[in-house]
């Protein structure tokens, strides 16, 4: 076998490699493209202002106007409205056929880039909390609160749109506009519970290990195998707490 064959990485989809051993797949999705253009681009908003701009010219133009430049004025306004219309809505779909979101049992990671792909790991030991907000069509946003010590420093141009709105100074990334968005936030925190448990317990075992470590060094093995039954359990447990 070739050196190359020994570097090669199989691709996975919304991931940067191969998961390791001991980590699985719980979801994975992408936004939704109109969601997406109502709720980042606002094409609604849009769509209603080029509407007043048509009533508008129409109220302006009659009684002052021929009708073949009323119709002139407002076709010219339809045609501009569908042009941004129809490039809010390729943006968007675009958008979302290039983003992945991933929830793992160990972290949440984002991936997305029309031009350049970019991947964004965020373990659950680094995040604070998450949230929801849900809309009438199910979809929903899922922002991601990092916490201060975590060593996470994200722009917040960088993670743009798949970031909560006007966070600047502490950008918090977001997972947009994903379908069944209740289920997808009752996944992570599932998994963030299940890792803070097992997190728990590893540091526990380690505490604990340690304790049992350094007893002999208090007065050799005589006095620590003495000290070993008296030991009050509660003190055990403030070891393990700490």
């Amino acid at each position: 076998m070739s050196h190359e064959d020994d570097e090669y990485q199989p691709y996975v989809k919304g991931l940067p490699g191969p998961l390791p051993a001991g980590e699985d797949m719980l979801w994975q999705g992408e936004p939704r493209w109109w969601r997406f253009a109502v709720t980042v681009f606002h094409v609604r908003i849009v769509v209603v202002y080029f509407a007043l701009l048509i009533v508008w010219r129409l109220a302006n133009g009659i009684g002052s106007e021929t009708v073949p430049e009323i119709t002139a004025g407002v076709t010219w306004l339809m045609t501009a409205c569908a042009s941004v219309v129809g490039i809010i809505v390729l943006a968007a779909w675009a958008i979302c056929r290039t983003s992945v979101y991933t929830i793992t049992t160990k972290r949440v990671v984002l991936q997305f880039g029309v031009a350049l792909q970019m991947t964004f790991n965020l373990p659950f030991s680094s995040i604070n909390h998450a949230a929801l907000r849900t809309y009438r069509d199910g979809t929903g946003d899922i922002p991601i609160s990092l916490a201060a010590g975590s060593g996470k420093r994200l722009g917040y141009l960088v993670l743009w749109p798949h970031v909560r709105p006007w966070r600047f100074e502490r950008p918090e990334p977001m997972m947009r506009c994903v379908a069944e968005a209740t289920k997808v936030s009752d996944i992570l925190t599932k998994a963030m519970m299940a890792d803070a448990a097992a997190r728990k317990a590893a540091e526990a075992a380690e505490a604990e290990d340690a304790v049992v470590a350094t007893e002999p060094a208090a007065g050799g093995a005589d006095a620590g195998n003495a000290a070993g039954p008296n030991r009050s359990p509660r003190f055990l447990r403030r070891r393990v707490e700490r």
